[in-house]
C-alpha cells in the first residue's frame, strides 16, 4: 500500500488518498490473493488476507436541507401558480413524495382513503414495478379533487381534455421537452 501511495503522491502530493481510491486497491487486491489461494500457490496462504474490516468507512452523505424559511417561501409560490395542471402536480410532489414520473401518470381517480379515513394516494408502477399507496395531506386531497370535478381547469391549449390522467395533456405523457404551440414563458409546459 506505501508503494501505491508514493506513486500517487507523486502525481498529486499534496491530496491525501480518497477513501474510493483506497477501497478499489484493497479489493484488488484481496480478488488477486483469492485466485491466487484458489490456484495453490506454494507462497500463498490459504487463509484469507484481506477482509472486509481492511476495507476504509464509507463517508455516509448528510441530506440536504431546506431551511423553514426558504420553504414557506416556495410554498407560497406553488399556491400562487395560475396553471391548476401545475399546482396540483407541485403540491402532489411536495406532499406524497411521488416521483416525476408517477405523477405523471396519475389517473383522475387516483385518491382513495385508508379505513381511519386518511387520504391516500394510489401511486402506478415504476421503480419496483408495483403500484403503492402513500398518504397524502388534505392540501393536494383538494387540488386533485378539484381537478377531478373539472373546476380547475387549464386555460391554455396544453390541458388537453379534463377525463385523462391529471398529469396527460393531449392524450399522452407529458414529457420534459417543450412542444410547439405550448407557452414557454413557464405557464403549463
Amino acid at each position: 500500500m506505501e508503494k501505491v501511495n508514493r506513486l500517487r503522491k507523486m502525481k498529486r502530493p499534496d491530496e491525501p488518498l480518497s477513501p474510493a481510491h483506497r477501497a478499489g486497491i484493497i479489493s484488488t487486491l484481496a480478488v488477486f490473493f483469492r485466485h491466487a489461494a484458489l490456484a495453490e500457490w506454494d507462497d500463498v496462504p490459504t487463509r484469507t488476507l484481506i477482509t472486509a474490516a481492511d476495507m476504509p468507512r464509507r463517508i455516509e452523505k448528510v441530506p440536504r436541507f431546506i431551511s423553514e424559511r426558504q420553504f414557506e417561501s416556495i410554498m407560497e409560490r406553488i399556491r400562487a401558480l395560475s396553471c391548476p395542471l401545475q399546482r396540483c402536480a407541485l403540491l402532489v410532489a411536495r406532499w406524497s413524495g411521488a416521483r416525476r414520473t408517477e405523477i405523471r401518470k396519475l389517473h383522475l381517480d387516483c385518491l382513495d382513503a385508508y379505513p381511519d379515513g386518511t387520504p391516500r394516494l394510489r401511486l402506478a408502477a415504476a421503480k419496483a414495478l408495483k403500484e403503492r399507496a402513500v398518504p397524502v395531506h388534505t392540501e393536494a386531497t383538494e387540488a386533485i379533487r378539484r381537478r377531478e370535478d373539472g373546476d380547475d381547469r387549464c386555460q391554455h391549449s396544453c390541458a388537453g381534455d379534463h377525463r385523462e390522467p391529471a398529469g396527460r395533456a393531449r392524450g399522452r405523457i407529458g414529457d420534459d421537452a417543450p412542444e410547439e404551440g405550448v407557452p414557454e414563458d413557464g405557464e403549463c409546459t
